[in-house]
């Protein structure tokens, strides 16, 4: 569980040039810090295809959605855009001989 990590959840809506509400969905962004600066940081993931990958902002279409992924992706550090490798077994071979 991270310590003591800020999140911010923005509400980005998109008006058109009539002024009609043309997209509208929320993003994170995490407060980082570099050397004795802090600065917001948007919380990406990655997409593409077989040879072209790109970063792009994660987004959610309720302020909910936001809210859960913070709470039950971000805060316990759950792994995102990655895998994970466990040993689940081991077995030793003795003399011809299987051991576990």
């Amino acid at each position: 569980m991270k310590a003591q990590t800020n999140f911010l959840i923005i509400h980005h809506e998109y008006f058109d040039e009539k002024g009609k509400l043309s997209t509208e969905y929320y993003y994170i962004q995490e407060r980082k810090k570099f050397l004795w600066w802090s600065y917001w940081k948007d919380i990406e993931h990655e997409e593409g295809g077989w040879d072209s990958c790109y970063k792009t902002r994660t987004k959610f279409p309720t302020l909910e959605d936001a809210k859960t992924f913070v709470r039950e992706v971000l805060c316990p550090e759950v792994p995102r855009d990655s895998f994970r490798k466990t040993i689940a077994d081991e077995m030793v071979c003795k003399n011809g001989e299987s051991e576990w």
